[in-house]
């Protein structure tokens, strides 16, 4: 008796059943790949904006906007930094004087972070404004108006 013919009919069932099925035997799936290597972000020079909330009655950064200057920071690691404007807007003191002197805080904060981030320009502008109390429907504090608006004129370094 032929050892070998049982498992021939198998092998032959098991296909004729895949055919009639509509089906082809089809090989087993390769196994997946490894993650390809990310380059680093391309450089993003030119024109930038972005702003830096605050907790109220605070001139200190939170982690959060800690984290986005450093994030810049890198971002900006291979452009020249030509000019950066920092607008401090506040309305959570009770006086203009006291406003416009958090507002000043927070710029500075902001100027602070960035520099100790390595953003750094020859040119370096402020402006601190003090808005009048914004009326909400619950009369709560807006933090749209405890932040830092900050622009960046940014270009590519060149590398001799």
């Amino acid at each position: 008796m032929d050892k070998g013919k049982p498992m021939k009919s198998a092998i032959l069932a098991f296909t004729a059943a895949c055919a009639f099925a509509g089906g082809a035997v089809a090989a087993p799936a390769a196994p997946p790949q490894e993650p390809a290597a990310q380059s680093a972000p391309a450089p993003i020079c030119g024109a930038q904006r972005f702003t830096v909330y605050f907790a109220p009655d605070e001139a200190v950064l939170t982690p959060q906007a800690h984290r986005a200057v450093d994030a810049l920071a890198e971002a900006l690691s291979d452009c020249t930094v030509d000019e950066i404007r920092a607008l401090a807007l506040s309305e959570d003191a009770a006086e203009i004087p006291a406003g416009l002197d958090l507002s000043e805080a927070r710029a500075d904060a902001v100027l602070a972070a960035l520099a100790n981030a390595g953003v750094t320009a020859g040119d370096v502008e402020t402006g601190s404004v003090f808005l009048s109390h914004i009326e909400t429907a619950s009369d709560v504090r807006e933090p749209m108006a405890r932040r830092v608006e900050v622009r960046l004129e940014t270009r590519r370094a060149f590398v001799s």
